[in-house]
C-alpha cells in the first residue's frame, strides 16, 4: 500500500471515528449524569469495585485479538485460535464469579455484590466472543461500521440503564446497562464482520498467535493493575463513596478520551503494521494525528476541569460535591494521553510490544507505591498520584518511538504546544468568570460553553494559523459532505509538517 493510499484510509477512518464518538460522548455524559444522580456515590462505587474483577477478562482474553490486527497474513485458523485463547480464560473467570461470588464480595467488604457477580459474569463471556469480529473490522479499518455498532449498542444500553435508574433499581440499572450493551455489541460485530464462531483451531495457528499475544496479555495485565489499584486501595481505606468519587472522575476522563483521543489512537496499530517498511509515511501520519488530537482534546479536558466546580453539583446533586477535586485532577491526565496515546499502538504495530511492556511495568510499579501512600490524604491525593505517574512513562515511550521511527523526542514534545497554551488560557478564563460573577449555575455553564471555545479558537488561530486554517477548511468540507476534499487538506497538512 503506497503512502497516499495508507494516509487516505487512516484519515477516513479517523474522520468517521471522530464523528461517531462525538455522539457517544454526548450519550455517555447524559447517561452518566442521570444514572450517577439517581444511584449516588456509594452504589456507583460498588459497581466500580465489581469492575475490578470484570476488567481482568479484558486482560486475559481479549488481548490475543490484537494479534489479528498486527499480522501481515491471516487465515481462518488464526481467528479460531484467538477465539479459543480468548474464550477459555473468560469462561474460567466467569465460573469464579458465579461460584466464588461470596468470597469476592467479602474481599471487597461489599455484601451487596454477592448477587451482582454471577450476573456480570455474562459480560465477561460476551466480551470474549466479540473480540475476534471487532479485531477483524479494526484490521480492515472499517471504522464506519464500528462507529455504528458502538453507537447503537451504547444507545440501547444507556436507555435501559436510565429507565431502571429512574425507577429506583439502583445498582441493577448499571448491571443491566452494561450487560445489554455487551450483548448488542457482540451480536452486531459478528453480523457486520460476517463471522461465526467455530470451536476448531490448529496447533500451528496457536503457535503463530502466541508469541505476540502473550506479550499483549502481559501489557493488558499491567494496565489492569495500573487502573484498578486506586479503586481497591480507596475501597479498603476510605470506603465505597470514595471509590464512587474516583470512578466518576475516571469515567468522565474516559468519556472524553474515548471520544477525542481513542479514534486517532485506534488507527495507530493497523497503520504502523502496514507501514513497517515505510518510516517516512508513519512519521507523517503520527505527527499529523498527534497535532490533530491535541488541538481537539486539550480544550475538552482543560475546559471540563475548569467547569467541574459548577457543573458537577448542579447536574449530579450536592452529594457529588466532594468528587470535584479528583475529577479536575484526573481530567488533566488528558494533557499527557493526547500526545502519548499513539505510542503503544505504534510499538505493537511494529511488532515490539516488549518495549511497551517494560514501560508499563515501570508505571504499574509506581502506582502500587504511590497510591497507598496518597490514599490516607483523600481521593484528590490519589488522583494527584495517578496524574504524576501518567507523566512518568512518557519520556520512555517517546524515546522508543524516536529509536524505531526516527521521530525526534523534541519534536514529539513540541507537538500540540500551541493547543496546550490556548486551552490553558481558555481554562483560566472560565475559572476567572466563576470568581468574578455570582451567576446561577446554568447561566455560568451556558456562558462557559459558548465563550470558552471562542477564547480557545482565537488563541489557537493566533499561535498556529496554518494548522487552524487547514482544520477549518477540512471541517467545512466534511460538514458539506465533501470527504475527499477534507482528506486532501489533512494529508497536505501532514506532509507540510514533515
Amino acid at each position: 500500500m503506497d503512502q497516499t493510499s495508507l494516509a487516505d484510509r487512516a484519515i477516513a477512518s479517523v474522520l468517521w471515528l471522530l464523528v461517531g464518538r462525538w455522539g457517544q460522548l454526548a450519550l455517555g455524559l447524559v447517561t452518566l449524569t442521570v444514572m450517577a444522580r439517581y444511584v449516588g456515590p456509594e452504589v456507583y462505587g460498588l459497581f466500580a469495585l465489581c469492575y475490578v474483577v470484570i476488567g481482568l477478562s479484558h486482560a486475559l482474553g481479549g488481548a490475543f485479538a490484537e494479534a489479528l490486527i498486527q499480522r501481515r497474513t491471516l487465515d481462518r485458523h488464526h481467528e479460531d485460535a484467538v477465539l479459543a485463547m480468548s474464550l477459555v480464560p473468560a469462561v474460567m473467570l466467569a465460573a469464579v464469579m458465579v461460584f466464588g461470588a461470596k468470597p469476592l464480595a467479602d474481599l471487597f467488604g461489599a455484601a451487596e455484590l454477592v448477587m451482582v457477580f454471577p450476573v456480570m459474569s455474562v459480560v465477561v463471556v460476551l466480551q470474549a466472543l466479540g473480540a475476534v469480529p471487532a479485531a477483524l473490522l479494526q484490521r480492515d479499518m472499517r471504522h464506519r461500521k464500528l462507529v455504528a455498532i458502538d453507537n447503537g449498542a451504547g444507545l440501547i444500553g444507556s436507555l435501559t440503564g436510565i429507565g431502571l435508574a429512574i425507577a429506583g433499581f439502583g445498582i441493577w440499572s448499571l448491571v443491566a446497562s452494561e450487560t445489554i450493551r455487551a450483548f448488542t455489541r457482540t451480536c452486531a460485530s459478528m453480523r457486520v464482520a460476517r463471522w461465526v464462531p467455530r470451536l476448531a483451531t490448529s496447533r500451528s495457528a496457536i503457535v503463530d498467535i502466541w508469541p505476540f499475544g502473550r506479550k499483549v496479555v502481559a501489557i493488558r495485565l499491567l494496565q489492569y493493575v495500573d487502573r484498578m489499584t486506586p479503586r481497591v486501595v480507596l475501597g479498603l481505606v476510605l470506603g465505597e463513596a470514595a471509590v464512587g468519587y474516583y470512578a466518576l472522575g475516571w469515567r468522565i476522563y474516559e468519556q472524553i478520551q474515548n471520544a477525542l483521543v481513542t479514534p486517532m489512537a485506534s488507527v495507530a496499530m493497523p497503520v504502523a503494521a502496514r507501514a513497517q517498511d515505510d518510516m517516512p509515511t508513519l512519521r507523517a501520519i503520527l505527527k499529523g494525528a498527534t497535532t490533530a488530537t491535541s488541538s481537539i482534546a486539550y480544550p475538552a479536558f482543560i475546559g471540563a476541569a475548569a467547569i467541574a466546580p459548577v457543573a458537577i453539583p448542579f447536574l449530579l446533586g450536592n452529594r457529588w460535591g466532594p468528587a470535584v477535586p479528583v475529577v479536575q485532577v484526573l481530567l488533566l491526565i488528558g494533557i499527557r494521553s493526547a500526545i502519548s496515546a499513539f505510542n503503544g499502538g505504534v510499538l505493537r504495530g511494529l511488532g515490539r510490544p516488549d518495549l511497551q511492556l517494560g514501560m508499563l511495568a515501570i508505571g504499574a510499579t509506581a502506582t502500587l507505591v504511590m497510591v497507598p501512600i496518597a490514599a490516607p490524604y483523600g481521593v484528590a491525593a490519589v488522583g494527584g498520584a495517578i496524574l504524576a505517574r501518567s507523566f512518568l512513562t512518557w519520556p520512555i515511550g517517546a524515546a522508543h518511538i524516536q529509536r524505531l521511527t526516527g521521530l525526534p523526542l523534541r519534536t514529539q514534545a513540541r507537538l500540540g504546544l500551541e493547543a496546550l497554551i490556548a486551552a490553558s488560557v481558555m481554562g483560566a478564563f472560565i475559572l476567572t468568570l466563576q470568581q468574578l460573577f455570582a451567576w446561577t449555575p446554568w447561566v455560568m455553564i451556558a456562558i462557559s460553553l459558548s465563550a470558552g471555545p471562542l477564547v480557545y479558537l482565537g488563541c489557537f488561530a493566533a499561535l498556529a494559523p496554518v494548522t487552524a486554517s487547514a482544520a477549518f477548511r477540512a471541517s467545512k468540507a466534511f460538514a458539506a459532505g465533501d470527504r475527499p476534499r477534507a482528506k486532501t487538506i489533512l494529508r497536505e497538512l501532514s506532509r507540510s509538517r514533515l
